[in-house]
């Protein structure tokens, strides 16, 4: 993997034959070159042998000149690791942030999708709740507001995120897919995916902005911002199969 933030732009994704097109692929390292452009706390880091950059969990996040239609179909995928002395200890994220997300797109008011992770409430055999945290991607309607008229939609790993997970290198996946109007999150470094079906009505909408990394939008402020180190991001037009997604793994793996 190449050791600089890049962009490389390709007119197509050689392992679709469904038009899927290779936006871009984001190489997070040093350097501020190729429309990569970090605010607040972020910093080059070497973890495990590969290169990357770590977020404070408070303020570092990154912006791009990658565009995304958002109402067609869209594949985001990244290396990401969450940092164990950003966390609020064990699986935790800090007081009062309910998700923290790796990839998404500006918008002013909020932004259509987030992948990452994100608190769910579980109840227990005793009919209390637990909160667990999971690999999650999440798709926004065009009013974000928490009284909106749909409910946001999150397609999430069957299995939470465990300290075992924390302090190590994960393959994250998101795919809209239009057609069949619904959301996925895979995970195959973990052996895990999950799938949301969006309502008959959904918007589909189309965002104003570029792609993000370490952060997303909402009521036109930055927030749950990602506490760890990202390492390359890739950005398709269309649907990527489980299969092209664990070619894809394979193939990006920086380890």
């Amino acid at each position: 993997m190449p050791h600089q933030n890049s962009v490389e732009r390709k007119p197509v994704d050689e392992m679709s034959s469904h038009s899927t097109e290779l936006l871009a692929k984001l190489h997070c390292a040093s350097s501020t070159e190729n429309g990569v452009r970090p605010t607040g706390s972020v910093q080059p880091a070497n973890i495990d042998g590969v290169a990357a950059v770590a977020l404070d969990g408070h303020s570092g996040r990154l912006a791009t000149d990658v565009k995304l239609n958002a109402d067609r179909s869209f594949t985001v995928a990244a290396w990401v690791r969450l940092n164990s002395n950003r966390m609020d200890g064990g699986c935790r994220l800090r007081p009062g942030q309910y998700a923290a997300t790796a990839v998404s797109q500006a918008d002013p008011d909020h932004s259509p999708f987030y992948l990452g992770v994100r608190v769910f409430a579980a109840f227990q055999y005793d009919l209390s709740t637990k909160a667990f945290l999971r690999w999650t991607f999440t798709a926004a309607p065009t009013d974000g507001s928490h009284t909106g008229a749909i409910d946001w939609q999150h397609a999430s790993s069957a299995l939470p995120v465990t300290t075992q997970d924390i302090d190590q290198w994960t393959f994250l996946a998101g795919v809209m897919n239009v057609p069949q109007r619904t959301v996925e999150v895979h995970i195959p470094t973990k052996g895990d995916r999950g799938t949301a079906h969006l309502p008959a009505h959904w918007p589909f909408w189309c965002a104003t902005g570029d792609i993000q990394l370490g952060h997303a939008f909402y009521l036109g402020e930055p927030t749950d911002f990602w506490p760890g180190e990202i390492a390359e991001v890739q950005a398709f037009s269309g649907v990527l199969s489980q299969q092209q997604v664990e070619d894809l793994r394979a193939d990006s793996d920086p380890r």
